[in-house]
């Protein structure tokens, strides 16, 4: 199972976090708490374009990863970020540099090995989510990142049923809630 480890973010939207990356914790749900307009969504943002880069064709009308001109630093250059995870085998560092089309880097830190030619087939980061996760964009973004405006149906037991069948079903489509949690149980 993939696991997230950290993020550094070299410049991206109204963040920038060289010196002390966010930290994900294997063990546990991360959180991101704080005030409005303070980079939560950046920061979201910012994470599913690490996995899964930006989107630059300007003719694609619906799509969960960020487009590349909306996202750009605000303070100036880089337009970067580096992810570590581990994969279940060995530790991996992601480096973006957003600002080429052939920015995408994969390293195995134990090793020191380029990975990027196994990772993103074609040369194409895009794809690297899908290799490491087994998800895409789209899966991810319903299964693993939850914004501020779905925290509030948590509050009442069908809002909760709602997200729980949301995460399960890895395509839209029927699910109960408790054919939901037989599956993420079979996940874990």
């Amino acid at each position: 199972m993939t696991r997230l480890r950290e993020l550094w973010i070299d410049g991206f939207g109204c963040l920038r976090a060289r010196q002390q990356p966010f930290r994900f914790d294997p063990e546990r749900i991360t959180l991101f708490l704080d005030d409005n307009e303070a980079g939560k969504t950046t920061l979201q943002m910012a994470i599913v374009a690490a996995l899964f880069g930006l989107e630059t064709d300007k003719r694609v009308v619906k799509t969960v990863r960020p487009r590349g001109l909306h996202w750009q630093p605000l303070s100036g250059p880089p337009f970067g970020a580096r992810l570590r995870l581990h994969d279940g085998h060995r530790l991996i560092e992601v480096r973006w540099d957003f600002t080429r089309p052939d920015g995408c880097r994969v390293v195995d830190l134990d090793t020191n090995r380029d990975l990027t030619a196994e990772l993103c087939p074609n040369a194409d980061g895009r794809l690297l989510g899908r290799q490491l996760l087994g998800l895409s964009a789209d899966e991810f973004a319903k299964t693993c990142l939850v914004r501020q405006d779905d925290l509030a149906r948590v509050g009442d037991p069908e809002g909760l049923n709602i997200l729980v069948q949301r995460a399960a079903a890895t395509k839209s489509g029927d699910t109960t809630v408790g054919q939901a949690v037989e599956r993420l149980h079979a996940l874990l």
